[in-house]
């Protein structure tokens, strides 16, 4: 039981109160808990909106402009679905929580599919944690898929 104890003082950077409670089929229970309920807990990052200014083709000079809503001071980036090995996009944070960033199509594109089968996935980091969500190009609802996944 104390090898218990002391791996979950390990697993939390928190200082922890062990408890002893009444035994339970004549085994001894400790309970660890936070000392300071006020301790922060670890929770994933959250993407609650995701929207690009729909487009109808994907020459070059047309514009891709994304606006994500989500946890704040995070990274951010979007992936567009081209050939190209530099096909990710950058979010700057301009409003707390809110990350905007405009791409140009270039010549040297190679895009997939129409904007209606075109897909571009937008990630949040912060810290270990990251969260995912994927958008048409013409516009389509987002599709939040990995919400909270360690990296």
């Amino acid at each position: 039981m104390i090898d218990l104890a002391i791996s979950l003082l390990l697993l939390n950077a928190s200082p922890l109160q062990i408890e002893a409670i009444p035994e339970i089929n004549n085994l001894p229970m400790l309970i660890a808990q936070d000392k300071d309920p006020s301790t922060p807990s670890i929770t994933a990052p959250v993407i609650d909106n995701l929207t690009i200014k729909p487009v109808k083709t994907l020459k070059p000079g047309t514009k891709l402009s994304f606006r994500l809503q989500g946890t704040p001071k995070s990274k951010v980036w979007i992936t567009l679905p081209t050939d190209r090995k530099d096909n990710t996009v950058s979010l700057k944070e301009v409003q707390k929580g809110v990350y905007t960033a405009t791409y140009t199509v270039r010549s040297t594109d190679k895009f997939k599919q129409k904007p209606s089968n075109t897909f571009a996935t937008a990630y949040l980091q912060q810290g270990e944690l990251s969260t995912t969500s994927t958008i048409q190009l013409n516009g389509a609802p987002a599709l939040t898929s990995g919400q909270g996944v360690a990296n």
